[in-house]
Protein backbone atom coordinates (compact mmCIF):
# COMPACT_ATOMS: atom_id res chain seq x y z
CA UNK A 1 0.00 0.00 0.00
CA UNK A 2 1.51 3.66 -0.90
CA UNK A 3 1.17 6.78 0.89
CA UNK A 4 1.00 9.54 -1.01
CA UNK A 5 4.38 9.42 -1.46
CA UNK A 6 7.96 10.51 -0.73
CA UNK A 7 9.82 11.55 2.32
CA UNK A 8 10.85 14.96 3.11
CA UNK A 9 14.37 15.03 2.47
CA UNK A 10 14.21 17.53 -1.08
CA UNK A 11 14.24 20.37 1.72
CA UNK A 12 12.36 22.98 -0.79
CA UNK A 13 13.39 26.55 -0.55
CA UNK A 14 11.02 28.91 1.59
CA UNK A 15 12.60 31.63 -0.98
CA UNK A 16 13.45 31.24 -4.53
CA UNK A 17 17.16 30.11 -5.01
CA UNK A 18 19.63 30.84 -7.50
CA UNK A 19 19.52 27.20 -9.01
CA UNK A 20 17.54 27.68 -11.68
CA UNK A 21 13.71 27.72 -12.69
CA UNK A 22 11.08 27.26 -9.54
CA UNK A 23 7.79 26.62 -10.00
CA UNK A 24 5.53 27.96 -6.90
CA UNK A 25 3.44 24.94 -5.06
CA UNK A 26 0.47 26.34 -5.87
CA UNK A 27 0.61 25.00 -9.35
CA UNK A 28 2.12 21.54 -7.46
CA UNK A 29 -0.86 21.50 -5.54
CA UNK A 30 -3.51 22.07 -8.51
CA UNK A 31 -1.35 19.21 -10.75
CA UNK A 32 -1.76 16.80 -7.30
CA UNK A 33 -5.41 17.17 -7.30
CA UNK A 34 -6.19 17.11 -10.78
CA UNK A 35 -4.13 13.67 -11.02
CA UNK A 36 -6.04 12.77 -8.17
CA UNK A 37 -9.61 13.69 -10.08
CA UNK A 38 -8.68 12.86 -13.44
CA UNK A 39 -7.11 9.26 -13.48
CA UNK A 40 -8.51 6.14 -11.35
CA UNK A 41 -7.12 5.17 -7.97
CA UNK A 42 -4.87 2.37 -9.25
CA UNK A 43 -2.94 4.72 -12.16
CA UNK A 44 -2.36 7.13 -9.35
CA UNK A 45 -1.11 5.16 -6.97
CA UNK A 46 1.18 3.84 -10.32
CA UNK A 47 1.59 7.79 -11.15
CA UNK A 48 2.81 8.22 -7.36
CA UNK A 49 5.39 5.22 -7.65
CA UNK A 50 6.82 6.09 -11.24
CA UNK A 51 7.69 9.88 -9.40
CA UNK A 52 9.02 8.68 -6.36
CA UNK A 53 11.66 7.01 -7.92
CA UNK A 54 13.51 10.18 -8.83
CA UNK A 55 12.26 12.51 -6.18
CA UNK A 56 11.95 12.55 -2.28
CA UNK A 57 9.07 14.84 -1.95
CA UNK A 58 5.61 14.26 -0.24
CA UNK A 59 2.91 15.18 -2.54
CA UNK A 60 0.54 15.50 0.71
CA UNK A 61 2.40 18.25 2.13
CA UNK A 62 2.97 20.71 -0.37
CA UNK A 63 3.26 24.62 0.59
CA UNK A 64 1.57 26.62 -1.61
CA UNK A 65 4.08 29.34 -1.05
CA UNK A 66 7.09 27.33 -0.94
CA UNK A 67 9.28 27.32 -3.97
CA UNK A 68 10.02 24.22 -5.45
CA UNK A 69 12.43 22.80 -8.10
CA UNK A 70 10.84 23.09 -11.39
CA UNK A 71 12.30 19.15 -12.58
CA UNK A 72 9.62 18.24 -10.10
CA UNK A 73 6.43 19.16 -11.68
CA UNK A 74 8.16 17.96 -15.38
CA UNK A 75 8.77 14.25 -13.68
CA UNK A 76 5.46 14.36 -12.06
CA UNK A 77 4.06 14.93 -15.99
CA UNK A 78 6.44 12.10 -16.83
CA UNK A 79 4.75 9.84 -14.65
CA UNK A 80 1.08 10.66 -16.10
CA UNK A 81 2.26 10.11 -19.77
CA UNK A 82 4.49 6.96 -19.03
CA UNK A 83 1.24 5.37 -16.78
CA UNK A 84 -1.48 6.51 -18.51
CA UNK A 85 -0.92 6.63 -22.29
CA UNK A 86 2.17 4.55 -22.39
CA UNK A 87 0.42 1.28 -23.65
CA UNK A 88 -0.83 3.56 -26.25
CA UNK A 89 0.81 3.96 -30.31
CA UNK A 90 3.56 6.74 -30.44
CA UNK A 91 1.04 8.91 -31.91
CA UNK A 92 -1.65 8.15 -29.98
CA UNK A 93 0.27 8.38 -26.70
CA UNK A 94 1.78 11.94 -28.00
CA UNK A 95 -2.38 12.99 -29.17
CA UNK A 96 -3.91 11.65 -25.57
CA UNK A 97 -0.93 13.09 -23.09
CA UNK A 98 -1.08 16.50 -25.04
CA UNK A 99 -4.41 16.96 -24.58
CA UNK A 100 -4.21 15.94 -20.71
CA UNK A 101 -1.66 18.33 -20.35
CA UNK A 102 -3.86 21.24 -21.79
CA UNK A 103 -6.51 19.94 -19.67
CA UNK A 104 -4.47 20.15 -16.62
CA UNK A 105 -3.55 23.46 -17.21
CA UNK A 106 -7.31 24.55 -17.27
CA UNK A 107 -7.71 22.79 -14.09
CA UNK A 108 -4.65 24.57 -12.54
CA UNK A 109 -6.52 27.93 -13.96
CA UNK A 110 -9.84 26.91 -12.71
CA UNK A 111 -8.35 26.21 -9.01
CA UNK A 112 -6.17 29.01 -8.78
CA UNK A 113 -8.21 31.71 -10.85
CA UNK A 114 -11.40 30.86 -8.82
CA UNK A 115 -10.09 31.31 -5.07
CA UNK A 116 -6.44 32.60 -4.17
CA UNK A 117 -5.65 34.68 -7.61
CA UNK A 118 -9.34 35.85 -7.89
CA UNK A 119 -8.39 39.60 -7.70
CA UNK A 120 -6.19 39.37 -10.49
CA UNK A 121 -8.93 38.89 -12.22
CA UNK A 122 -10.49 42.15 -11.10
CA UNK A 123 -7.16 43.90 -12.50
CA UNK A 124 -6.98 42.30 -15.97
CA UNK A 125 -10.66 42.10 -16.95
CA UNK A 126 -10.41 42.44 -20.31
CA UNK A 127 -8.04 39.57 -22.92
CA UNK A 128 -5.83 43.07 -23.89
CA UNK A 129 -5.10 43.27 -19.81
CA UNK A 130 -4.35 39.68 -19.31
CA UNK A 131 -2.12 39.80 -22.18
CA UNK A 132 -0.08 42.60 -21.10
CA UNK A 133 0.17 40.87 -17.17
CA UNK A 134 1.22 37.63 -18.30
CA UNK A 135 5.01 38.50 -16.96
CA UNK A 136 3.03 39.44 -13.47
CA UNK A 137 1.22 35.65 -13.97
CA UNK A 138 4.78 34.35 -14.69
CA UNK A 139 6.47 35.63 -11.73
CA UNK A 140 3.26 33.91 -10.14
CA UNK A 141 3.68 30.31 -10.52
CA UNK A 142 7.89 30.41 -11.66
CA UNK A 143 10.94 32.11 -10.36
CA UNK A 144 13.46 33.18 -12.72
CA UNK A 145 11.97 32.75 -15.84
CA UNK A 146 11.36 35.97 -18.25
CA UNK A 147 7.80 36.22 -20.28
CA UNK A 148 7.30 39.14 -22.70
CA UNK A 149 3.95 39.40 -24.46
CA UNK A 150 3.61 41.59 -27.48
CA UNK A 151 0.46 43.42 -28.84
CA UNK A 152 1.06 44.40 -32.86
CA UNK A 153 -2.64 45.54 -33.02
CA UNK A 154 -4.82 46.16 -29.96
CA UNK A 155 -8.03 45.94 -31.98
CA UNK A 156 -7.04 42.67 -33.91
CA UNK A 157 -7.70 39.76 -31.28
CA UNK A 158 -4.34 38.46 -31.23
CA UNK A 159 -0.98 38.50 -29.47
CA UNK A 160 2.69 36.47 -29.22
CA UNK A 161 3.99 35.67 -26.04
CA UNK A 162 8.21 34.67 -25.34
CA UNK A 163 9.00 32.85 -22.28
CA UNK A 164 12.46 31.95 -21.64
CA UNK A 165 14.25 29.95 -18.59
CA UNK A 166 11.94 27.22 -18.84
CA UNK A 167 14.46 24.63 -20.46
CA UNK A 168 13.98 21.16 -19.33
CA UNK A 169 10.46 21.45 -18.75
CA UNK A 170 9.84 19.63 -21.91
CA UNK A 171 5.48 19.45 -21.02
CA UNK A 172 4.88 22.77 -19.83
CA UNK A 173 4.28 24.37 -23.38
CA UNK A 174 0.57 22.53 -23.44
CA UNK A 175 -0.31 23.29 -19.47
CA UNK A 176 0.83 27.11 -20.30
CA UNK A 177 -1.48 27.36 -23.44
CA UNK A 178 -4.40 25.62 -21.20
CA UNK A 179 -4.10 27.61 -18.52
CA UNK A 180 -4.21 30.93 -20.92
CA UNK A 181 -7.17 29.92 -23.00
CA UNK A 182 -9.19 29.43 -19.77
CA UNK A 183 -7.78 32.29 -18.34
CA UNK A 184 -8.65 34.07 -21.47
CA UNK A 185 -12.28 32.69 -21.35
CA UNK A 186 -12.79 34.16 -17.77
CA UNK A 187 -12.17 37.67 -18.50
CA UNK A 188 -14.34 37.36 -21.37
CA UNK A 189 -12.72 36.89 -24.71
CA UNK A 190 -15.11 34.76 -27.60
CA UNK A 191 -13.03 31.87 -28.94
CA UNK A 192 -9.76 32.03 -27.24
CA UNK A 193 -6.94 29.95 -28.68
CA UNK A 194 -3.41 29.48 -27.91
CA UNK A 195 -0.47 27.75 -29.42
CA UNK A 196 2.76 27.56 -28.88
CA UNK A 197 4.58 26.84 -31.71
CA UNK A 198 7.33 24.52 -31.43
CA UNK A 199 5.59 22.36 -28.94
CA UNK A 200 3.25 22.32 -32.59
CA UNK A 201 6.60 21.37 -34.31
CA UNK A 202 7.14 18.30 -32.11
CA UNK A 203 10.36 20.39 -30.56
CA UNK A 204 9.20 19.75 -26.76
CA UNK A 205 12.88 21.55 -25.40
CA UNK A 206 13.59 24.66 -26.67
CA UNK A 207 15.25 27.43 -25.13
CA UNK A 208 12.44 29.56 -25.76
CA UNK A 209 8.45 29.49 -26.07
CA UNK A 210 6.57 31.09 -28.60
CA UNK A 211 3.01 31.15 -28.03
CA UNK A 212 0.41 32.39 -30.20
CA UNK A 213 -2.73 34.22 -28.62
CA UNK A 214 -5.99 34.19 -30.61
CA UNK A 215 -9.50 35.46 -29.65
CA UNK A 216 -12.63 37.14 -31.22
CA UNK A 217 -12.46 40.87 -30.53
Amino acid sequence: MISDPFSATLSPQATPSKLGAQVRGTGLISTRNWIRHRYDASTYRRILERFGTGHSLDLSNIIAPTWYPIEVVDSLWDGVREVAYGSLSLEQQQSSFEAAMVENGRYIAADNLGSIYRVYLTLFSSPLRLVKALPRFGETYFHQIDVEPEVPDPKEGWARCRARGLEGVRHIAPVICGWLTYALDMVGARSPKVEEKNYRLGVYDPEELHFEIFWLS
